[in-house]
């Protein structure tokens, strides 16, 4: 899977948990009003990005003080798709 896979699959599940994406970029950051998710959403974010990447997330890795941004987060699964080969 490339970075683009990854991402479209990102929006689509921030899409599917009430994210307008559409005005969302690589450079919004989680609690922005572009990606503004309550704590159940985020929950649920996470869950069905696991399950659509078939993997488990380290969510302090994912979405570090540092790291919280949309790019961030893809840049995050795609590595971690690639190790998984």
């Amino acid at each position: 899977m490339n970075r683009e896979q990854v991402e479209q699959n990102v929006r689509a599940i921030l899409a599917a948990n009430g994210v307008d994406v559409s005005r969302a970029t690589t450079r919004s950051v989680f609690g922005s009003p572009e990606l503004q998710l309550n704590s159940v959403q985020f929950m649920k974010v996470f869950v069905d990005l696991e399950n659509t990447f078939q993997l488990e997330i380290d969510y302090t890795s994912a979405v570090s003080d540092d790291k919280r941004t949309l790019g961030s987060l893809i840049d995050y699964l795609y590595e971690q798709t690639k190790q998984r080969g």
